[in-house]
């Protein structure tokens, strides 16, 4: 049976690696530090692939908003080539700073745990996709960026939120479906 489970091609005596070499069109998959099996080119195998590049994209996406937290933490107002940005981060108060560092510490936690495939990514995700709603009313409504930077201020913070919330929803979705521990 080519396209059986790897533990149950082991129990017949066989490793899943050379089942795999034996099937036509079929492949061993890896996701999550692990083997776990083979399958069919079409089938199971070709989701999972997909559900691994989506968790390596998210992961890569979290730790971009990792990199700008601390950028933005660490720089000096003074240095910042643009006023408004420079006010901005100035009079930032701590409450958004503090929901700015949980929505990347939070996001980036969902995304590890997205490739182990654990149940609390969608948690994870949902948190971080609060805290940036919260950091984003201050900067939004708080700071007043309309009225520094205009309309197309928004299109980033948007995209950003979106990508939070869609996050929360494909790990959300994933976890409804029972392809998580």
């Amino acid at each position: 049976m080519n396209g059986s489970p790897a533990w149950a091609v082991a129990a017949r005596g066989r490793s899943a690696a050379s089942d795999c070499q034996k099937a036509p069109g079929a492949a061993k998959f890896r996701l999550a530090f692990g083997v776990y099996g083979c399958q069919r080119s079409g089938g199971r195998g070709r989701t999972m692939k997909r559900a691994l590049w989506v968790a390596v994209l998210i992961l890569l996406w979290n730790l971009a908003g990792d990199a700008a937290f601390v950028m933005q933490a660490t720089a000096d107002p003074a240095s910042l080539g643009d006023p408004a940005t420079a006010r901005a981060f100035a009079t930032m108060p701590a409450w958004a700073w503090a929901a700015y560092a949980l929505a990347v510490i939070s996001g980036t936690a969902g995304a590890v745990a997205l490739l182990m495939r654990r149940r609390v990514a969608w948690i994870l995700f949902a948190v971080s996709a609060v805290a940036v709603i919260l950091q984003f009313s201050w900067t939004i409504f708080g700071f007043g960026l309309l009225s520094y930077k205009g309309l197309n201020a928004l299109i980033f913070p948007a995209l950003i939120v979106v990508i939070a919330i869609a996050s929360a929803v494909y790990a959300w979705r994933q976890t409804a479906r029972g392809a998580w521990r």
